[in-house]
């Protein structure tokens, strides 16, 4: 804790434009710190430390500490609700709210995972969703859902592999009011050349940055 500390205290150059008091934030981190038993804890508190100084390039992690394994599904928050975008389980769908994970609040385990990122609150928000009810290798996961106005309950195993989401849009795609849509990370430079008469006259454009761009 007191390396990490002195590390961002000494040459993080931020400081002078974040309103945290770094010093409360140690003594914190060593509260935190005194009753770690496992490496994963220690893990854990130092997300916490470093979570205090927002910085979205910084991350956390630790020889030795459990691998984790994702849901086998990814989720987006939709009017405060988290919803399943894509599903490699039959059990669960597309449009599926996740109401609780092994009898926790999805909500609450969202939050969890947001207070361990550094960063502002949309990049938190961005990887607490990507992180959502990860939990050991070959572990499951107990699910309450709830679809259309049918609550269901079901068990689903963690996988170690990334789920492929499934775009809403095409890469460009112009929608009836003439508003183009442009996702940078998977239009090329050339796709957007083939075009760029129609988005230079068009009322508008929606450029999706969510992910980086791919030289374009």
């Amino acid at each position: 804790m007191i390396v990490v500390w002195n590390v961002l205290e000494h040459f993080w150059p931020y400081w002078d434009v974040v309103s945290v008091d770094w010093n409360a934030e140690l003594d914190a981190a060593l509260a935190d710190a005194l009753d770690d038993h496992s490496v994963d804890d220690h893990v854990m508190t130092l997300q916490r430390l470093s979570a205090a100084a927002p910085d979205d390039h910084a991350s956390t992690s630790c020889p030795g500490q459990t691998k984790r394994a994702r849901p086998p599904f990814t989720v987006d928050l939709v009017e405060n609700q988290v919803v399943v975008t894509t599903s490699a389980d039959k059990t669960i769908e597309r449009g599926d709210v996740i109401v609780s994970v092994d009898g926790r609040p999805a909500a609450q385990i969202l939050a969890t995972e947001e207070a361990l990122i550094s960063g502002s609150p949309q990049w938190r928000l961005f990887l607490g969703l990507e992180r959502f009810a990860r939990g050991p290798s070959g572990s499951t996961l107990a699910l309450r859902v709830l679809r259309g106005t049918t609550n269901l309950t079901c068990t689903v195993d963690r996988v170690d592999h990334d789920i492929p989401d499934e775009p809403l849009h095409r890469p460009i795609e112009r929608f009836n009011d003439g508003v183009y849509y442009v996702d940078l990370e998977r239009a090329s430079m050339a796709d957007i050349d083939a075009v760029m008469d129609h988005l230079a006259s068009a009322p508008g454009i929606i450029f999706d940055l969510r992910v980086y761009p791919n030289s374009n």
